[in-house]
């Protein structure tokens, strides 16, 4: 069959089958290949009317056994594309392999999506201007068809990442998650990623080790969402344990023990050594400084997350890129169980409403957070020591406080961080004791008596900031494992993996920074359990999901608004191919086309789930009702919501900001 061939055949829309486009001894014409990373991505040239695909991988003229462990979306290659560039509309080659796929596949080896001729400049590595497409579904049938390697019930950054990790090795993979991915935890944080300068004062070096690998790995995988900040320390007169000799000792240890931070960082990544600053320079770079007392400071440099959002939605699209099924809002429920071990969980669809969704794993990973034990309790057998222990902690997203520099300030209490972000600072942060439901509903809900304890806190380390109650613009509330002993509390300082039973770990983590490292270890685990070859973890050096480019400047240079490209990385060409560029109002720059790539790529199922994290359109604060209007129209068309669900989603969002504001 040749190029000719197929070529009549897709003009009269004829069937084409595997055996016939996979030729015994002779690609000829194309092969099949799954949309995976290491399977052949598809890639499309913004420039030309075309698709292309990178890094093929060919299945046999017989691919039903490997098509039954690989069951992503199924892409045809052209080889040689030049013979059909002169079709100018959009086609579809239909896969069929009736015959000798298994019929338990009957309903899940899905049609490609439309393949468009392409010329064979298309095809070389690096073509100007071309990026990849990402097709993340939620697709529930896709979840109880089969057994998979490993399951983990829970999509904030652990379970993400865990997901990403274990995709990335080869392991099939079900995610779920009973809200939005990082809609809990995760969306509550400092937007910090730090080195672990604060465990100098415990010697805990292994931890300084720790963060300062996976400070550097994230802005590796990351660098579109990760960047350096300075953070600035002043000294007073009489606080000895924080004096400025006090802090160059410890910024000299910081510096042996952070000796490789650079190690293979890009330009715009490299991180200078601390060093100890006079007063005069403290009062330079943080004018705002009470100058009463100042003798000097420390300067020394960590990262932050532009969009912490946007990071952890990244391993979850990364992972579902790397054939992972991954769902939100599907809640697990109990446990398969087959004696004393666990083989999957049962879980409800909450959009459908239904429930007895069997989820079939060799292993399943309770990485659900606060809720950790809340799931363990569906497994029986007994009262277990509780492997998560409560705190509320506290940050505030209020109008600038500070430029270009972070500050620790420990002034009349504990170490507060007050922190550039965007174009408003976050303050934080403030832990208190919480012995309740962690499932409650209001659980987050804002506490007068708790934000006006920060504001003070605030005002008393910084007295120029004179803040108050409505400079306030979101609070953000989480909750951390920690230990009480009645009087104060103690955060918990490492990571948990259980065996709580033969096919079942629960991972508590504690930090947003070594989520990934966590993951190397829980998927090292998994790997022994299930009896598989450990391959080695590549999560610390592959590239997230938009993170594949060389320079970042250019990046930026390339588009008219510069947050597409601190959102969105390589995918900002994805985003600018919808035709919906208008602001949503005229206080954002997040567009109609955001939204609705959100909605079609990205599992976008609600408002909220666009403004707070898909977008960066409400994770500062609220955006107006202009833009919430605006937002909730564009879903609505495509959703094909009523007026009536408009109204309710709207209504939604602001009750989120009326609790958390």
């Amino acid at each position: 069959m040749g190029v000719d061939d197929v070529e009549r055949g897709i003009l009269e829309r004829k069937r084409l089958t595997v055996r016939e486009l996979q030729i015994d001894g002779d690609p000829g014409v194309g092969g099949i290949l799954a949309r995976q990373l290491e399977r052949g991505l598809r890639k499309i040239d913004p420039g030309r009317d075309g698709a292309a695909l990178r890094e093929a991988h060919e299945i046999s003229a017989n691919p039903a056994a490997d098509l039954e462990e690989r069951l992503s979306p199924i892409a045809v290659e052209i080889h040689q594309p030049g013979k059909v560039t002169k079709l100018v509309e959009p086609v579809q080659v239909e896969l069929v392999e009736e015959l000798l796929r298994p019929r338990s596949m009957a309903s899940h080896l899905e049609v490609m999506d439309p393949l468009v001729p392409v010329s064979l400049d298309s095809f070389q590595e690096g073509a100007q201007g071309a990026y990849y497409s990402i097709f993340v579904k939620r697709d529930i049938g896709a979840l109880a068809s089969r057994e998979f390697d490993l399951v983990i019930v829970g999509a904030g950054v652990y379970g993400a990442a865990i997901a990403w990790d274990a995709s990335l090795r080869g392991l099939t993979v079900a995610l779920v998650e009973r809200n939005d991915f990082g809609s809990g935890t995760s969306f509550n944080n400092l937007k910090t990623i730090h080195g672990g300068v604060r465990y100098l004062q415990h010697g805990d070096l292994k931890r300084i080790r720790e963060s300062v690998r996976e400070r550097r790995n994230l802005m590796r995988v990351a660098p579109h969402l990760v960047h350096p900040l300075p953070f600035l320390v002043p000294t007073y007169e009489g606080s000895l344990g924080r004096s400025r000799a006090a802090l160059r000792l410890g910024l000299f240890v910081n510096d042996l023990l952070s000796w490789d931070r650079n190690r293979d960082a890009r330009a715009d990544k490299h991180l200078p050594p601390g060093r100890a600053l006079s007063r005069e320079e403290c009062l330079k770079l943080a004018p705002d400084l009470d100058p009463s007392g100042l003798t000097g400071g420390a300067l020394w440099y960590d990262a932050q997350m532009y969009n912490s959002d946007r990071l952890t939605l990244s391993f979850v699209l990364s992972a579902a890129r790397q054939g992972a099924v991954a769902a939100n809002f599907v809640q697990a429920e109990g446990f398969v169980r087959r004696g004393d071990r666990i083989q999957g969980i049962v879980a409800k669809d909450s959009l459908a409403g239904t429930r007895g969704l069997e989820i079939r794993g060799r292993m399943v990973v309770n990485a659900s957070g606060p809720s950790v034990d809340r799931l363990l309790e569906k497994v029986g057998g007994g009262k277990r020591k509780p492997l998560f222990h409560s705190s509320k902690a506290m940050n505030l997203v209020t109008r600038p406080l500070v430029e270009n520099v972070a500050l620790g300030l420990t002034r009349g209490g504990p170490l507060l961080v007050i922190a550039p972000w965007r174009h408003v600072s976050l303050v934080g942060t403030l832990h208190l004791p919480y012995d309740g439901d962690p499932d409650a509903p209001d659980v987050l809900d804002t506490k007068e008596e708790d934000v006006q304890r920060l504001i003070d806190g605030v005002n008393r380390a910084y007295p120029k900031a004179e803040l108050v109650r409505t400079d306030v613009r979101l609070v953000h509330r989480g909750l951390l494992p920690a230990v009480s002993n009645g009087r104060e509390l103690t955060l918990v300082k490492s990571y948990k993996i259980d065996e709580t039973l033969d096919g079942l770990l629960s991972v508590v983590g504690v930090k947003y920074t070594t989520a990934r490292d966590v993951a190397e270890k829980t998927v090292d685990r998994v790997m022994a359990r299930i009896g598989k070859p450990n391959v080695p973890s590549r999560s610390a050096r592959t590239p997230l999901v938009g993170g594949d480019f060389e320079s970042f400047a250019d990046l930026v240079r390339s588009v008219e608004t510069p947050h597409l490209a601190f959102n969105y990385g390589t995918l900002i060409r994805e985003v600018l191919a919808i035709s919906d560029p208008t602001p949503l109002s005229d206080t954002t720059p997040v567009s109609g086309a955001e939204v609705r790539y959100a909605v079609r790529e990205e599992m976008a199922l609600d408002l909220s789930s666009v403004v707070l994290r898909r977008t960066e359109l409400g994770s500062a604060g609220h955006p107006g009702r202009t833009a919430l209007e605006r937002a909730s129209a564009v879903m609505g068309e495509e959703l094909r919501w009523s007026e009536e669900k408009k109204r309710s989603e709207l209504e939604a969002v602001e009750e989120f900001y009326r609790a958390r504001s």
